[in-house]
């Protein structure tokens, strides 16, 4: 199976480090769930896509704030020295490197099906939660989230991320004056 080709861009969150890629063929997609994928990301998993090595490491390999680390023998992950954001992991393959999903711009899902994307590896490490986790369901911006639960008041009685916001900015408004 084998991709089109098609322009990929991404970036790191604060914005320091930066690559675009024009007429890129994705080589394949996978969700890796080893437990450093899981440590390093404080997530369940890392999707990633397999990119070509040279034009993404020609944006990225002398940029000031890019460093990296070992954690193991097999792989080196580069990430960004001011947010922390990976940007990319090389196992040292020729060609190839793979980079999380997360960091790019768009991904746009008929990708998905123009690649290789069988794969979910080191499914043993799975965390049990994952497809639990993945049944939530999907809400706007902050949906229900309230940020003190664990303080023993009902979680209906709680004030809403909303209300939160408006109480926060109505502070802040009384100290500037």
């Amino acid at each position: 199976m084998s991709s089109s080709l098609t322009t990929l861009s991404g970036r790191c969150l604060c914005g320091s480090l930066s690559w675009k890629l024009p007429d890129v063929h994705v080589g394949q997609v996978l969700v890796c769930h080893c437990s450093e994928c899981r440590r390093v990301s404080g997530s369940t998993s890392i999707p990633f896509a397999a990119l070509p090595r040279q034009p993404l490491l020609a944006q990225l390999q002398d940029a000031p704030g890019l460093a990296n680390i070992a954690l193991s023998e097999v792989a080196t992950r580069y990430f960004c020295r001011n947010c922390s954001s990976m940007m990319y992991m090389d196992y040292n393959a020729p060609n190839t490197v793979w980079v999380p999903i997360g960091t790019l711009d768009d991904f746009d899902p008929q990708l998905m099906i123009q690649v290789p994307r069988d794969s979910q590896i080191f499914g043993e490490n799975k965390m049990a939660a994952t497809d639990a986790l993945c049944q939530l369901p999907l809400q706007e911006n902050f949906g229900t989230y309230k940020s003190d639960v664990c303080g023993g008041i009902p979680f209906d009685q709680l004030p809403s991320w909303q209300d939160e916001a408006a109480a926060a900015a109505k502070q802040k408004e009384k100290e500037e004056s």
